[in-house]
């Protein structure tokens, strides 16, 4: 029985007893549960090579994205700290947007494929990268299937 706050009242069920149950019902219930935590450790370290899981992380990943779409346009704002404006680059369709950043040492590369709320159109389309921080508007409207890039100001 538990004690304290997790205390068992009368005709009250125990959430957690199933699961208190479900390892200690059969003693090689707990050796499995342990031997597949260390054959997920063991495939992400033989993944990672010498890496650790958080530098796997630091080193390739996407950045934070928000999308506003507004009556006449849609902002994305994307979180890219740490890069110079000329290690991102920015392509475009009229339905999705395609943010790369790769600095000049290769140790940390950024890749995120935005679908859009509404097609865009490749004229009036602006880039700003400021303080770690990619902005980018562009009108609604028809533009030709290929793609195509943005330069950032």
């Amino acid at each position: 029985m538990r004690k304290g706050l997790m205390a068992k009242r009368k005709n009250e069920v125990d959430p957690f007893e199933y699961f208190d149950n479900f390892f200690t019902s059969d003693p090689n219930m707990i050796n499995l549960f342990n031997s597949l935590v260390k054959d997920l450790a063991g495939s992400l370290e033989a993944k990672s090579g010498a890496m650790q899981v958080s530098e796997m992380v630091e080193k390739d990943r996407q950045p934070l994205v928000d999308i506003i779409e507004k009556d006449r346009e849609v902002v994305i704002i994307a979180e890219a700290p740490g890069f110079e404006k000329s290690e991102i680059r920015i392509d475009c369709t009229p339905s999705v947007v395609n943010i790369t950043a790769s600095n000049s040492d290769a140790t940390r590369n950024y890749f995120r494929e935005v679908g859009l709320p509404s097609q865009i159109s490749s004229r009036g389309i602006r880039a700003r990268y400021n303080n770690g921080v990619i902005e980018i508007t562009a009108k609604k409207g028809r533009a030709p299937q290929k793609g195509y890039s943005i330069k950032i100001e």
